[in-house]
């Protein structure tokens, strides 16, 4: 609940562009012959349009991992969207109050002349890591990172400081009361727990 989108992130435009023009290229070479691959009847035309469906299905998956790969951070996680295929998805999440490590590496000339670079997320409790390369300003999303940190923090803070004047409250109810507040609060987290379920399984549907 209340869950805002705080920053977005993919892979910097240059690594779609590359493949994309490479692909391109090899549409328009084919055009070129195709009036030289004709002559040689259907197999020249089987070779032609081979060509041109590879060119295409490539292109169209090439643009799809891009736009689909995406690392978003929210007010309350990191989630870290990976599309492997047409089929083929992951999708990694991690609560910002369990992050324990952020770092950001930079690999070859590639990051250096676009300022790009990889982010690595290290997590409490597992040895998994959320990682997306070749993103454009990496620091500015650690930073965005360590600054959604800082609010779940200050409101886990918040809410400690009112626990006290809580218990306090409820033991100035009387017994019955007390017991209705107790039950109420147990079917609240009951919702909770299959409202997530019921998310989580739609999730794995999905996937």
């Amino acid at each position: 609940p209340n869950e805002n989108v705080l920053q977005h992130a993919r892979r910097h435009a240059i690594m779609v562009a590359v493949p994309l023009l490479f692909l391109f290229g090899l549409l328009l070479l084919d055009a070129f012959f195709m009036a030289q691959l004709f002559r040689f009847g259907i197999l020249g035309m089987l070779v032609f349009v081979l060509v041109a469906a590879f060119a295409a299905v490539a292109a169209l998956r090439a643009w799809l991992l891009w736009t689909s790969n995406v690392f978003l951070v929210t007010s309350h996680r990191v989630i870290d969207v990976d599309r492997h295929g047409f089929f083929e998805w992951t999708v990694s999440e991690a609560d910002l109050d369990r992050i324990q490590d952020v770092s950001v590496h930079k690999h070859g000339l590639l990051d250096y002349v676009f300022r790009t670079g990889a982010i690595e997320i290290q997590t409490a409790g597992s040895s998994a890591v959320l990682e997306i390369g070749h993103i454009p300003h990496p620091f500015a999303l650690r930073a965005s990172i360590a600054e959604a940190q800082d609010a779940i923090r200050r409101q886990l803070d918040a809410a400690s400081e009112s626990q006290p004047d809580l218990d306090r409250r409820m033991k100035e109810l009387a017994p019955e009361d007390r017991r209705a507040v107790a039950k109420y609060v147990d079917h609240l987290r009951s919702r909770k727990a299959f409202s997530e379920f019921s998310k989580e399984t739609e999730r794995d549907e999905q996937g």
